[in-house]
């Protein structure tokens, strides 16, 4: 009985050691799956933050222009619309190159 017992244990030990292997094997696939999730997160987070910025001063800039000097408006727009464009454009490019 005490035989039968060691053998049944020995063989779930065989057993177990598999799913053992198995378990270690999916845990570094995920700890590879989480590191790049957190480079396409910042990414992302780079990405949507340009973008915005650049909108925001492409949007203000003929308010900022108007009101330091009406007689710059324009070279104030203007400026802000390259550097907002050059912000977008940035993002975009940068995306693409890292995806």
């Amino acid at each position: 009985m005490l035989l039968d017992n060691l053998d049944r244990a020995e063989s779930e030990c065989a057993s177990l050691r598999e799913y053992e292997s198995k378990y270690h094997d999916t845990d570094k696939r995920a700890a590879v799956l989480e590191a790049k999730l957190r480079g396409v997160r910042a990414m992302d987070v780079l990405y949507t933050v340009c973008v915005c910025v650049g909108g925001v001063i492409i949007g203000y800039g003929p308010a900022i222009g108007g009101a330091v000097k009406p007689e710059l408006a324009g070279q104030y727009t203007s400026l802000c619309t390259w550097v907002g464009g050059a912000l977008i454009v940035i993002a975009c490019v940068a995306r693409l190159i890292l995806r």
